[in-house]
């Protein structure tokens, strides 16, 4: 398969009436990996769905129409993780690949939305997956091993870390700039006095005008954490007993945990929290138990300790180009362990 998507190729293997060479390359492409096949099955069903209507499709308009209805920029990129994880290392293959899902994310999107009366699903890239006719919002999600550079469409720019859903409403975007998220994400806000910009997330809420800043709130944590990079920001618990808002301005962090108010802010080496943005891992005396999840984010890992007691040691490290193996390798000599490794299943364990 070529780096950049066929899709007359792809029309005609769904019509049968690609060539036996293009059919065998396919088919050999499918049996890569599961998802490939499931993908292009799921895209099969699409096709077989939109041979039913008589509607002659526009695919740059469709998905201008969509764009514009979801507030998502057409510039929207799908991305994978970099350094490059086992699952993204071979860069010539098409489908879920760094070349590929911009324009993967693109058509698909326009052939759900037709095909499927309002539903987007990209179920299988783990990217999108909502129902805006259903609940009148739209639903971007990660999963392990992936990002996605978001641009919206006031300007404002996200980039939304692995295992993250973001979620916001088209229709009242116009009235409010109000997002929910639920993991981690780094937001670039352009400037609208008559319309701030609002974050939520389970425990907490983010108010701005404009400015850079993360927040971090995977709801599975029970805790909120909130960095600003440019400008102010105020940071406010859901919980009624806490309404008080807490300002945040350059160089600051706050956090809370669930029935708690913000912490005071404090000014901290934003690179260091901030380092995901820049693909970077980056560890300051971090237990191993905090390690394993983030290795499950980055990289797909599912990370076991053969004694729960090793989960208390811990880590300073960082890792920008290095490889899986490699991490890994540094991780045991740091702590004093061993560890085998069935693809995506690891054992750590004492040396």
């Amino acid at each position: 398969m070529k780096n950049q998507i066929d899709w007359k190729k792809f029309a005609r293997y769904f019509a049968g009436e690609c060539s036996d060479d293009e059919k065998k390359e396919m088919e050999d492409w499918k049996k890569t990996e599961p998802s490939n096949a499931r993908f292009v099955d799921s895209m099969k069903k699409v096709w077989t769905e939109s041979s039913k209507s008589p509607v002659a499709w526009d695919v740059e308009a469709a998905w201008k129409n969509f764009s514009d209805k979801a507030a998502i920029s057409k510039d929207t990129r799908i991305l994978p993780m970099s350094p490059p994880t086992p699952r993204f290392e071979k860069q010539q293959q098409v489908w879920g690949r760094r070349s590929s899902f911009a324009v993967a994310f693109r058509i698909a999107a326009v052939f759900a939305l037709i095909a499927l009366s309002g539903y987007l699903s990209l179920n299988h890239f783990g990217v999108l997956n909502g129902a805006a006719s259903d609940s009148g919002k739209q639903e971007i999600i990660t999963e392990n091993g992936q990002q996605v550079k978001i641009n919206l469409s006031d300007g404002t720019k996200v980039k939304l870390n692995a295992a993250s859903k973001l979620r916001f409403s088209p229709e009242s975007w116009e009235k409010s700039r109000e997002v929910y998220l639920d993991g981690e994400a780094y937001f670039e806000v352009v400037p609208n006095p008559d319309k701030p910009f609002i974050v939520n997330t389970a425990q907490a809420k983010v108010r701005v005008l404009g400015t850079s800043f993360n927040v971090n709130a995977w709801e599975a944590d029970k805790e909120v954490r909130v960095i600003v990079a440019e400008g102010k920001v105020a940071f406010q618990s859901n919980d009624s007993a806490f309404s008080e808002k807490t300002i945040l301005t350059k160089n600051q962090m706050s956090s809370l945990t669930q029935g708690s108010a913000p912490s005071t802010p404090k000014t901290v080496d934003t690179d260091k929290y901030l380092a995901w943005i820049r693909n970077e891992l980056i560890f300051d005396n971090t237990r191993l138990s905090d390690v394993m999840v983030h290795l499950k984010r980055w990289y797909n890992l599912d990370c076991q300790l053969a004694d729960s007691t090793l989960g208390s040691r811990h880590l300073t490290a960082s890792f920008k180009n290095e490889s899986l193996d490699e991490i890994l390798n540094i991780i045991v000599l740091s702590l004093d362990l061993n560890y085998t490794r069935e693809n995506h299943n690891v054992i750590f364990s004492h040396n």
